[in-house]
């Protein structure tokens, strides 16, 4: 027997695709605003019959399908989806959870129940029984249609119905076609589209007029057959970016890569623009290409760069800018504890079990340090509510995580690689990564971590212990906390949603995300310890495949000390704090003045020390000293070279952090930036020497010599280790 199905509801129901679970909106359309209305009557034309066509038959109340593929890119409101996922008789564009909810299949646009599963496409908002739900593609790229058929009747009547829903790829239409009915009474129900709580439009089947608005009125008359009703937007773009990743190439440069929405990808050029974080777009540095990946090079070591990319169709019509990524040139030199990316090495513990309760762990419930071992498939593999992908994840591209609504970037500014822990998928999921550190302050003596968390919150329905969590310990040799305020962390999803809590809302309204924070410890007072950072990300205890939750991080150890730009006496010289930080600058002449709140300051070598007080952004209570000192230390190094040239010709010192090249005499001094700040200094004493022309005429016998009586010039030598002249007697 037929069991009542909770609504006769077409909703497309978008789930998203990993990494390109839902991308940014550079084109802020509004249903009322943007998207033209019209309501007509076709033919047996109107009713699409896709080949092949994947059926469900006797779909049962209460039924969820599998997210499925929608079979091409699709663009809804500046967002481009490729999947969907049936349930309850309903489908619905994005909604990675789907409420049911008591009373929703009656009034689906009404005020109780208008933000459910958004976006919809309400075809018929009443109660239901589908015989048979298909779904397929009709044409061919670009020109593709997904048709969503439902066939069934109203619950507890003999009143069938069939209606489609159908999306145009190249234009972004969504169609509603009504088919054929027969039998009783049709019962109430509702039409039309939702993208928001309040930005709804509704369909009077009577009349055939659409309004805007929360409504709580129902009808009770159907359309006819071939009635359809059209939802149009504005335009689609010549082009859409998507997916924009920057990776390193060389000393100083990178490479673009990006995915590109629609059929036109052979008639597209690109113009990329960049410049330093916080750049105004429009001021920042252009260039065109014809395809990608794009190398940039020429870029200035520890600057951190955001990257945009545009299409240009043709002259007049041009696609938004991209979401801008971000990326920052750094060698990562200053690390000088650990390589924290390196999850297979010694000192480094990966880890990962279920996840049932938070407790306190024991052999009997060992939580995410179950079994000892990575799942790592790569950065590619980022995962998706079937596919767990990988949880212990190394991430080396400038990309913006998707689940934010590409909000947050996968690697902080500073840094050029991350480990991600977790991944989007919630069922029972635990795991952990623990460093051990031996304390050395000769070489390191401040521990950092930064850290971002990304959090699905399943709201009022899963206890405390069973959401998903994140927690940060970094404990002594005895598994103690060192710093219970400054040196620990540990939240769930409800503490994520609290108003004022510092998180952002990600993609829809039950995603959290937390931005990179940095966590600070002073390890002077563990000389010779051993001490241990850990780790550990849990997503749903309860076993819901959406209820996802996963963190970024980084770790590195350093000296207390500023970077300095020059360590020449009496010459302007820029100090340079660790980005990701507030700031006290002061004279160690008079600690009680700020002279600046800014990452970097410029002063005047001299005898002079300078403090920094660098403090977290979230807690100015946690904080740390470093210190620029630029009287002699006794591991400042000394080194001078004198070498000669001949005019016309060129030196090249290839050192180990730069390389110059000199052509004129002089003294050319050098301080070198070690992980201290600037302890070596260099002087490079020039002499070039003019070319002596001259001719002396003598004769001499074989194996005799020449007295030149003191005259030199210069003559080439291959593969002379200096430039390719050197001085002798002529």
């Amino acid at each position: 027997m037929a069991v009542g199905l909770s609504m006769l509801l077409m909703c497309v129901c978008c789930a998203l695709d990993s990494d390109k679970l839902m991308a940014q909106q550079p084109y802020t359309y509004t249903l009322r605003n943007n998207y033209s209305f019209s309501a007509g009557t076709g033919n047996s034309l109107s009713w699409l019959t896709p080949q092949p066509s994947y059926s469900y038959n006797n779909v049962q109340y209460n039924w969820d399908s599998p997210i499925l593929d929608l079979g091409f890119d699709f663009m809804y409101e500046g967002r481009v989806y490729s999947q969907f996922k049936y349930f309850n008789g309903s489908m619905c564009l994005g909604a990675p959870q789907l409420s049911h909810g008591g009373g929703y299949y009656t009034t689906p646009l009404g005020t109780t129940f208008s933000g459910y599963n958004l976006p919809k496409i309400v075809a018929v908002g009443a109660q239901l029984v589908a015989t048979n739900f298909t779904y397929g593609v009709s044409g061919t790229a670009p020109n593709r249609v997904g048709v969503f058929t439902f066939n069934g009747y109203f619950y507890r009547t003999n009143y069938t119905v069939e209606f489609q829903i159908q999306l145009y790829e190249n234009t972004g239409e969504i169609r509603i076609v009504y088919g054929a009915s027969s039998g009783g009474t049709v019962r109430s129900y509702q039409t039309g589209i939702a993208t928001t709580p309040v930005d709804l439009a509704s369909v009077n089947p009577r009349t055939g007029a659409v309004s805007y608005g929360v409504t709580n009125t129902t009808y009770t008359t159907w359309p006819g057959q071939y009635t359809y009703y059209s939802f149009m937007p504005p335009y689609i773009p010549c082009a859409y970016l998507y997916n924009l990743s920057v990776r390193k190439r060389g000393v100083n440069s990178v490479y673009l890569t990006w995915q590109l929405f629609g059929g036109w990808a052979s008639d597209v050029s690109y113009v990329i623009e960049y410049g330093p974080t916080g750049f105004t777009r429009g001021s920042g540095t252009r260039i065109s290409a014809q395809s990608q990946p794009v190398t940039i090079g020429g870029l200035q070591q520890e600057t951190d760069y955001t990257f945009y990319v545009r299409a240009v169709c043709d002259t007049f019509d041009t696609s938004a800018y991209s979401y801008g990524v971000r990326y920052t040139i750094t060698s990562g030199s200053m690390n000088t504890c650990l390589d924290f990316s390196a999850l297979n090495s010694q000192g480094v513990t990966c880890s990962y079990g279920a996840y049932q309760s938070y407790g306190n762990y024991s052999s009997a419930y060992p939580g995410p340090y179950a079994t000892i071992g990575s799942v790592d498939y790569g950065q590619e593999k980022y995962g998706s509510q079937q596919d767990p992908g990988s949880r212990h994840t190394v991430h080396t591209f400038g990309e913006m995580d998707s689940c934010s609504g590409y909000q947050l970037s996968k690697i902080p500014q500073g840094e050029n690689k991350s480990v991600r822990l977790g991944c989007v998928y919630g069922v029972n999921l635990s795991q952990a990564v623990s460093y051990d550190i031996v304390v050395d302050t000769n070489v390191s003596d401040i521990a950092l971590l930064k850290y971002a968390c990304v959090f699905y919150n399943p709201a009022g329905s899963h206890s405390a212990d069973r959401q998903p969590r994140f927690v940060l310990e970094i404990l002594d040799s005895s598994n103690n906390p060192v710093d219970v305020m400054c040196g620990s962390a540990d939240f769930n999803s409800s503490n994520a949603a609290q108003s004022g809590s510092g998180w952002n809302q990600g993609m829809t309204s039950d995603i959290f995300w937390k931005d990179w924070t940095p966590v600070g410890l002073y390890l002077a007072a563990y000389h010779g310890q051993t001490i241990k950072v850990r780790l550990a990300t849990f997503a749903c205890g309860q076993g819901a495949a959406e209820h996802f939750g996963y963190s970024y991080f980084t770790l590195s150890c350093n000296k207390a000390k500023i970077r300095s730009s020059s360590c020449v006496p009496g010459a302007p010289t820029t100090l340079t704090a660790p980005i990701g930080f507030n700031y006290s600058w002061y004279n160690a002449n008079d600690t009680t003045r700020v002279i600046s709140t800014n990452r970097q300051i410029t002063v005047t070598h001299d005898t002079n020390t300078y403090y920094c007080d660098v403090s977290f952004i979230d807690n100015a209570n946690c904080k740390f000293r470093m210190y620029q000192k630029f009287t002699v230390e006794r591991d400042t190094i000394f080194e001078n070279i004198s070498p000669v040239i001949c005019a016309g010709s060129q030196y090249i010192y290839n050192g180990e952090n730069f390389t110059d090249t000199f052509t004129t005499s002089g003294v050319h001094s050098y301080g070198l930036l070690t992980a201290g700040g600037c302890d070596s200094l260099l002087n490079i004493n020039l002499l070039v020497r003019d070319t002596l022309r001259d001719t002396l005429r003598d004769t001499i016998c074989a194996g005799a010599s020449l007295d030149t009586n003191g005259h030199l010039g210069c003559m080439p030598v291959s593969g002379h280790p200096y430039p390719p002249y050197y001085l002798q007697g002529v």
